[in-house]
């Protein structure tokens, strides 16, 4: 069905698919999404960049340069297909490779994709089997925190002029050379990168507003920081590791256990609740110092609390406007030496170690 007849690009910025074979392709994808019971199905991914082959005609991964046009069509006969077969699948678009395509960039013919995919009468909204939800990857937009935090602002004031698509958070890992700081090469597992990873989500729940974050990749046997969980090579090597394939041995990283601060507490069908910061109330200045974002659960008035301290010092900043049954959070924090550490704290306190992520859980009254 493709130009080319491969499951890459051969580049540019245009869809890989020859005319006329857009309906086989939707049928193709309804066909896949009904074999693995597919709740949601995204078709492109990253349609910004172009993932050409190299002079040798391979790729180093699939890819899918469109327009956003390309998408709209695909989008519509996706829905067609989908909708005739009596399939549940919803459609989720976007996968935009950088979060400033959902507002900036309508010259590319691939940005401004909240306006463009969700206003005129070819919006996405109209297409029965299609979610109003736009999906993005936080690659190249956190580095530095007047950058990170510009561009959520910006993203999530565009959404409310287009009826406030959910967003997702739909791809992220370290990647590349973040500010001098943090880079993709070599491998790092440490606290800093944990926190790192921590940042990037709390700004992209607090200030996006996204309903979904994902990561990229679960397990890694490379050198590489993308990684949650690395396998190196019995001999304790990442080098080999083309010998991990049926065994080796399980390396951590705060990296994942930052992020278990959020995923293990944070669950589907909370809703986010807004935390202030007294003496720091500047969105940027937080980003280098303290964040704390806050989430209900309002069948069971469970309420978390996952606060980020980025400086080397510890901290206990009070707490007012949340009352607690007991008085009492059970707190689990992830530093240097502990992950995700279980123990007890005050409901009149956040109490956070140095270079920490710390989540608190209680019920409210």
């Amino acid at each position: 069905m493709t130009n080319n007849g491969l499951a890459f690009s051969p580049g540019g910025a245009s869809l890989n698919l020859k005319t006329g074979r857009l309906p086989d392709f939707a049928d193709f994808l309804t066909e896949v999404s009904a074999h693995f019971k597919f709740d949601f199905l995204s078709p492109i991914n990253e349609p910004q960049w172009e993932w050409k082959a190299d002079k040798n005609g391979k790729a180093g991964q699939e890819g899918t340069p469109a327009q956003n046009s390309d998408i709209l069509a695909v989008a519509k006969s996706l829905s067609n297909s989908l909708s005739a077969k009596g399939s549940s699948v919803k459609v989720v678009t976007g996968e935009a490779g950088q979060i400033d395509y959902l507002y900036s960039k309508a010259e590319s013919g691939r940005g401004d994709q909240l306006n463009q995919l969700f206003t005129g009468v070819t919006s996405l909204r109209t297409l029965p089997s299609v979610e109003p939800i736009l999906a993005y990857h936080s690659y190249w937009s956190t580095c530095d925190d007047a950058k990170l935090v510009k561009m959520r602002r910006k993203t999530v004031q565009t959404a409310k002029g287009v009826g406030n698509p959910e967003l997702w958070q739909s791809e992220f890992g370290v990647l590349g050379n973040i500010c001098g700081q943090y880079n993709g090469s070599p491998r790092n597992t440490s606290i800093e990168y944990g926190l790192y990873v921590a940042k990037v989500i709390h700004h992209d729940l607090a200030i996006t507003n996204a309903t979904s974050w994902q990561w990229w990749t679960t397990i890694n046997p490379y050198n590489y920081s993308d990684g949650l969980v690395y396998i190196n090579g019995l001999d304790g090597e990442y080098k080999n590791h083309t010998n991990t394939k049926k065994d080796g041995i399980v390396v951590e990283s705060k990296q994942l256990w930052a992020f278990g601060n959020y995923s293990r507490f944070v669950r589907p069908g909370m809703k986010r609740v807004n935390v202030t910061l007294k003496n720091y109330t500047d969105l940027v200045e937080q980003a280098g110092t303290y964040m704390v974002s806050g989430y209900k659960d309002e069948k069971t008035n469970k309420i978390v609390l996952v606060a980020i301290n980025m400086t080397n010092q510890s901290i206990s900043l009070p707490l007012s406007g949340l009352k607690l049954r007991n008085n009492q959070f059970t707190a689990y924090t992830t530093d240097d030496t502990h992950s995700l550490f279980k123990s007890n704290q005050s409901g009149n306190q956040l109490k956070l170690e140095a270079k920490s992520v710390t989540t608190l859980v209680g019920n409210y009254e």
